[in-house]
């Protein structure tokens, strides 16, 4: 889209990585194109950045009933878990390097999410509350990042 007048605009980088096979070969490249969270500014391009984490504690509570109850476990990372939430604020990008629009080399980005701005994170939280609440989970009073069912069946950590 065109540039608003006034607005601040960050820039982008490439993030490129060797993926290797144990023998050390290569298995594939990878790019990440990540914007450059350390240009916004307070109560410009965000309000707020903290993101709770699961308390230490809490962790360890539920290793060990784990243990003792024989509950089964199961661990998931996401990957791309950034790109799945939404931004309240409004933020614009430089077209990244080498993807310029022809003809268009004044436009910017307005982004939805991207890796490495400041409030990514609390904005993925956010998103994750919401999702998990819509299934019925509660989260704990002592652990926000704690849910769990309402007949205890199923806890979930953050």
């Amino acid at each position: 889209m065109p540039r608003p007048p006034g607005a601040n605009v960050i820039g982008c980088k490439w993030v490129l990585k060797t993926k290797r096979k144990t023998d050390g070969t290569v298995d594939k490249f990878k790019a990440r194109l990540v914007a450059m969270g350390c240009a916004q500014r307070f109560g410009v391009d965000y309000e707020e950045t903290f993101s709770p984490v699961v308390r230490r504690e809490t962790i360890r509570t539920m290793i060990a009933l784990t243990c003792e109850i024989s509950w089964s476990t199961r661990h998931i990372d996401v990957s791309v878990a950034y790109f799945n939430s939404e931004l309240n604020e409004t933020i614009y990008m430089h077209q990244p390097r080498y993807f310029v629009a022809k003809g268009k080399e004044n436009f910017v980005w307005k982004l939805k999410s991207l890796y490495w701005l400041k409030q990514s994170g609390k904005e993925w939280f956010a998103t994750v509350d919401r999702m998990l609440k819509s299934f019925g989970l509660m989260s704990s009073q002592y652990d926000e990042c704690l849910y769990f069912s309402s007949n205890l069946t199923l806890f979930v950590t953050v």
